[in-house]
């Protein structure tokens, strides 16, 4: 008789947590985890009751859900990112104070030390889109940078492709 962990039906066989309760159930078997003795047993079931669950009803309409869930997912997602990207367009980032000696300054002194920029990064934690919308913010911050000390623009120029 062939049995599947519990963490297989998870890992290979597409089961959530709440599938494996509602279509199997309590596990066939317990045995001792051969790679932690001190550890959980291992939660076994019989492949046969998997290939039966795999074959339900109920197993196809949890399917359909998840693909439905997914797309939906993929919808929101969507949303939120080009709602972020457009936050980040938008955004005002100020100048917070000015340096004593420019000369002496790096472009990335004036960005974090005398603009809003850090200020601005926090309110973007968390946020679906992140990424893109931190390279708008930097060259729009690095923009700001440059039209002030012209003095440096070719290093807001490099700064802004890395």
């Amino acid at each position: 008789m062939k049995f599947i962990t519990y963490n297989a039906l998870r890992r290979e066989h597409g089961f959530s947590d709440r599938l494996i309760t509602k279509l199997l159930g309590e596990p066939d078997a317990k045995e001792r985890n051969p790679i932690r003795s001190s550890g959980a047993k291992m939660r076994l079931y019989k492949e046969r009751r998997v290939i039966e669950a795999k074959d339900s009803a109920a197993w196809n309409d949890y399917q359909e859900e998840r693909i439905k869930r997914s797309e939906r997912s993929r919808r929101v997602n969507k949303r939120r990112e080009k709602e972020t990207i457009e936050w980040a367009k938008k955004v005002k980032i100020s100048w917070t104070n000015d340096p004593q000696d420019t000369h002496k300054s790096s472009v990335a002194d004036l960005r974090h030390q005398c603009t809003t920029y850090d200020t601005v990064l926090t309110d973007l934690s968390g946020r679906v889109g992140r990424k893109l919308a931190y390279k708008i913010i930097k060259k729009r911050c690095l923009d700001m940078i440059a039209e002030r000390y012209p003095e440096l623009a070719e290093e807001c120029k490099k700064e802004a492709t890395q």
